[in-house]
């Protein structure tokens, strides 16, 4: 009667050894997997900056996911966009952004969305001294006067695209980076996306 009482456990506990062995192993060979391919794949001009934000994005349809860069204030190149060739390879098409963004400090982030639902991701930058719509045409983003109320730049931190009204356009909620009364008139924002490109 002992031996048929104990054999369930001795089951269970080599069952329970088993396991514990499995997870001890797995870390040590999880290791193994990553290696530093940053020259390799084309990013190597980012070598020793301050990168803000970095979003993978499908900016061209291709179905490969691309990179974009954001930099810290310091640094002398703020933005970078770098395409998947799909062969292990991200090629810099940094040029495919306006040259002429005035851009003071570098962007807290990066919030990809296709607000005028043309199929593209374009992007907005919440920068200073004012933030930054970027209308994706095919690859090529262009820089869009979408009424003062997103250009103000609030102090912006981060965003986030959504359809809160449930009309098939994207609106956008924009983060102050300060909450007090000093800056009341720098508060969030919740921007209506009115469907002909602005936002209210």
């Amino acid at each position: 009667m002992m031996e048929i009482a104990t054999a369930p456990r001795r089951q269970f506990t080599l069952c329970c050894v088993s396991c514990l062995c499995w997870l001890l192993a797995g870390p040590v060979a999880a290791q193994t997997l990553f290696t530093d391919v940053t020259e390799q794949m084309g990013l190597d001009a980012f070598l020793g900056r301050s990168a803000r934000n970095v979003v993978f994005v499908d900016f061209d349809h291709d179905g490969f996911q691309d990179v974009f860069i954001t930099e810290n204030n310091s640094s002398a190149r703020r933005l970078g966009l770098y395409h998947n060739t799909g062969d292990g390879r991200l090629e810099d098409q940094t040029f495919r952004l306006p040259t002429d963004l005035h851009i003071r400090k570098g962007s807290a982030g990066s919030i990809f969305g296709d607000y005028d639902n043309d199929g593209d991701e374009d992007l907005f930058l919440p920068v200073r001294p004012h933030n930054v719509l970027l209308r994706n045409d095919r690859g090529l983003f262009t820089e869009v006067d979408a009424g003062s109320d997103l250009a103000d730049s609030l102090y912006t931190d981060n965003a986030i695209w959504l359809d809160y009204d449930r009309d098939g356009y994207l609106d956008l909620y924009v983060g102050s980076r300060y909450a007090d009364e000093t800056y009341a008139a720098r508060a969030n924002r919740l921007l209506r996306n009115n469907g002909d490109g602005t936002f209210t």
